[in-house]
């Protein structure tokens, strides 16, 4: 018997129900039977607050906050979704040299950032152009030749390929994150 249908029984008026009657008693077990159901769900749901933990909310979370974007592959893994929501959920983060290398890792690439700057006192040496013209707005994001995506139990679902190479989504993610005003450029090897 349920923790639900004892507690249901107990609750009977003592003298006008026999709580072991067989009508009132296959009541009590499926009410309690489905008052436990609901109790398991709404566990499930408080889950459901953090999107990386229980994946059978994802897309209500890939719905608010509007994903996939342009820079999703046609048929994304289990993975693929989980790091494009964490990017989104973290968005905001910054615009520094340190958050697109996060962004990076978070995308599974190792990269590093460069910005060209223009003629500086005190740290340009002489010889160095006076003005990198339209180089000052313009960044540099360095990866290696070839990233591999893994397999990763616990982040794929069955189905998904063992492993897949590319870095569109990279180059995507960082384009549209980039200033309005500035170009990012791709160093691979």
């Amino acid at each position: 018997m349920s923790g639900h249908a004892t507690l249901l029984r107990t609750l009977l008026p003592p003298v006008s129900y026999d709580p072991n009657g067989m009508a009132i008693g296959a009541h009590l077990t499926a009410e309690g039977a489905a008052l436990d159901a609901a109790l398991a769900a709404s566990v499930r749901a408080v889950l459901g607050i953090n999107p990386f933990r229980a994946t059978e909310w994802l897309e209500d979370w890939e719905r608010v906050y509007g994903l996939p974007d342009p820079c999703a592959r046609a048929e994304r893994t289990l993975q693929e979704r989980i790091t494009a929501l964490a990017i989104a959920v973290q968005e905001r983060g910054g615009l520094s040299r340190g958050w697109y290398v996060r962004l990076g890792a978070m995308l599974g690439y190792t990269v590093t950032v460069r910005e060209y700057q223009p003629f500086r006192a005190g740290r340009s040496r002489a010889g160095d152009a006076l003005t990198n013209g339209d180089w000052q707005f313009a960044w540099a994001v360095a990866s290696p030749a070839q990233t591999v995506h893994r397999f990763r139990a616990g982040r794929s679902a069955a189905g998904e390929p063992l492993a897949h190479w590319g870095d569109e989504i990279l180059e995507c993610v960082m384009r549209r994150l980039a200033p309005a005003h500035t170009k990012v450029l791709f160093i691979y090897g």
